[in-house]
């Protein structure tokens, strides 16, 4: 399975029409750190907020005392990070669309009209990874569930995560029309996407897993290790959040970074050059005819 993998998603395709991962990824990582400055003032605020949206969480978490109150703040934290993270995401995505040159004279607060509507889309997708987190670990933490009854929440949540992640890459377009401007085409997404879904969901993959991982050492092994609740007179508690804060920004950076690549691939859409300071008016080509889907499923 994992050559087949490998051979099918990650190695050059044989078909122009299909997304070449491994390239675009490269492209991915090579526009961000070249956009480095434009995103560091982007995302010098969102980062300082993230910090101590995480501190007070885990401040909050170290003295819950019910389930619930762990769920809300769970809840809490996911919707915050949406609105954080979000109109950063857009901002990323209209410097790579459009060039240092059009963003740059745009104010940070200035965001194109599709902004508030990805923004709820993107708390409904923050928001419904909650019950299937409390579901697993209901799982896992009561040893007296009927075995037959453990294994079908297994099953539902295993195709509750599939159908999320189905969402997630079909609508991952979606970013690119609010960054240009125009109201969400959810169809236009959908067919745009259609048969390019592993290939997709690689590319995310390859450059979000490492910043996932990365949180969840971070998370896990350090600031676990540290206590409940954290003591913030520890500098190791705040290099914990820090690099936190900095490994979201990263992430929401690179799959913003990859999505152009993948969209300017599939549609055609004309990316400026990494220096050109080339200036483009916010249009998208939505009524452009969709290239055809590739032979591979999803």
């Amino acid at each position: 399975m994992l050559r087949m993998f490998v051979s099918t998603i990650l190695l050059p395709p044989r078909h122009p029409d299909r997304l070449p991962v491994l390239r675009l990824c490269a492209d991915a990582w090579r526009r961000a750190a070249a956009s480095a400055r434009p995103l560091a003032r982007f995302a010098a605020l969102p980062f300082v907020l993230l910090v101590i949206l995480e501190g007070g969480i885990r401040q909050a978490a170290g003295v819950a005392e019910t389930w619930i109150d762990v769920t809300i703040l769970s809840a809490l934290q996911a919707i915050a990070q949406a609105v954080l993270l979000t109109p950063l995401t857009v901002a990323a995505y209209r410097l790579f669309m459009f060039g240092r040159g059009t963003v740059a004279r745009d104010a940070l607060d200035d965001f194109p009209p599709g902004t508030a509507p990805i923004l709820a889309i993107s708390l409904v997708f923050a928001l419904a990874l909650l019950p299937l987190g409390d579901l697993y670990t209901l799982i896992e933490n009561e040893p007296a569930l009927n075995p037959a009854i453990a294994l079908a929440y297994y099953a539902f949540v295993m195709a509750g995560f599939a159908l999320y992640v189905l969402l997630v890459v079909r609508t991952l377009f979606l970013f690119n029309q609010a960054a240009a401007g125009h109201d969400l085409n959810l169809s236009l997404a959908w067919r745009q996407t259609r048969g390019h879904g592993w290939r997709l969901l690689a590319l995310i993959a390859l450059v979000a897993l490492p910043w996932a991982g990365l949180i969840g050492v971070i998370d896990w092994y350090v600031l676990d290790a540290l206590g409940f609740v954290p003591d913030f007179s520890d500098w190791s508690v705040w290099a914990g959040l820090l690099g936190i804060a900095a490994a979201l920004v990263a992430m929401t950076v690179l799959v913003a970074a990859a999505g152009t690549f993948a969209h300017a691939h599939l549609t055609g859409f004309p990316l400026p050059g990494e220096h050109s300071g080339r200036a483009y008016q916010y249009s998208l080509p939505l009524d452009a005819a969709t290239p055809p889907a590739s032979s591979e499923s999803a």
